[in-house]
């Protein structure tokens, strides 16, 4: 019988030993390729121009749902707004300070322009930004008294300046109203991560949407 470890190493042998056989038979020409910037860049401006692209992919591990949520909702503005001819500089720079937000280490542009090189390679380790513009996600909307039920994730009050975003709806902001717990008291401030919170919205959102403090 082949143990666990017997197997790891039986699995490992086999992925070397293709790798290797495809090594030796790929043609000569793939590796005589002028590498160079120039045509780097001409091969980025041919991807950038043709339909050639069709997906984006959102690294997601080890991250937070607020994140993929806030990176997938962007990205997906950017291009509608970019096919639908609304895509100003103002706009961008507004949908790049976004991400910017919820980054916390530094981004390169790595192969899209040119080969990476060693200025592209990150060695600096983490550098974390903690900020609390997540406030809290939609649990219910009650369409008929116009009250939206969420679950909270950071502090906020009455009179905060928020925005709401989701798949379904196109982001909007708004200014927190009277704030009620779960029990129906009036408490203005939400203080506690977890915390079932109540206030009237006008605007009809749905389960699993954010709200987030307004990025201008």
């Amino acid at each position: 019988m082949i143990n666990k470890k017997n197997l790891w190493f039986l699995t490992l042998f086999s992925l070397v030993l293709v790798l290797s056989i495809y090594y030796v038979t790929m043609p000569n020409e793939v590796f005589d390729k002028d590498l160079s910037n120039k045509e780097s860049e001409t091969t980025s401006t041919e991807i950038k121009e043709s339909s050639v692209v069709t997906s984006l992919k959102v690294e997601g591990r080890m991250r937070s749902n607020y994140y993929v949520a806030t990176v997938i909702n962007t990205y997906r503005g950017i291009i509608d707004d970019y096919y639908n001819n609304k895509l100003s500089d103002e706009k961008l720079e507004h949908y790049i300070r976004i991400l910017d937000r919820v980054a916390n280490r530094e981004a390169t542009v790595q192969f899209w322009d040119k080969l990476p090189g060693v200025n592209e390679q990150y060695y600096l380790g983490r550098n974390e930004v903690s900020n609390q513009d997540f406030l809290g996600i939609v649990t219910d909307y009650d369409e008929e008294n116009k009250i939206v039920t969420i679950t909270e994730r950071n502090y906020f009050k009455t009179g905060d300046v928020v925005e709401v975003f989701g798949p379904n709806i196109e982001t909007f902001s708004f200014i927190v109203p009277d704030i009620y717990d779960n029990d129906g008291n009036k408490v203005n401030v939400g203080r506690h991560p977890e915390e079932i919170l109540r206030f009237k919205l006008d605007k009809k959102v749905y389960k699993d949407d954010m709200i987030r403090i307004k990025i201008d």
